[in-house]
């Protein structure tokens, strides 16, 4: 995810920040993006905020889920 994080960055010429509950959730193996929706995520957010900086972040499961996940959210900056 990192190296996505890297290539679309450069490819758009954006930076991307990575918040620490995202950080966590991919060095934890908790993030239940594939790559392809983690890589669709950015690239919708660069196309309809064109120049803007972007932050990823998570959405995460509580304790009534059967099972925990953490979804990436990409907002601009």
């Amino acid at each position: 995810m990192i190296s996505i994080i890297h290539d679309l960055s450069m490819q758009h010429a954006v930076r991307i920040h990575e918040g620490e509950s995202f950080k966590q959730a991919i060095y934890s193996g908790r993030l239940s993006d594939s790559e392809a929706e983690f890589r669709s995520k950015i690239e919708l957010a660069v196309k309809h905020h064109p120049g803007k900086d972007l932050a990823v972040s998570v959405y995460e499961s509580d304790e009534s889920s059967a099972e925990p996940f953490s979804y990436a959210v990409v907002m601009p900056v």
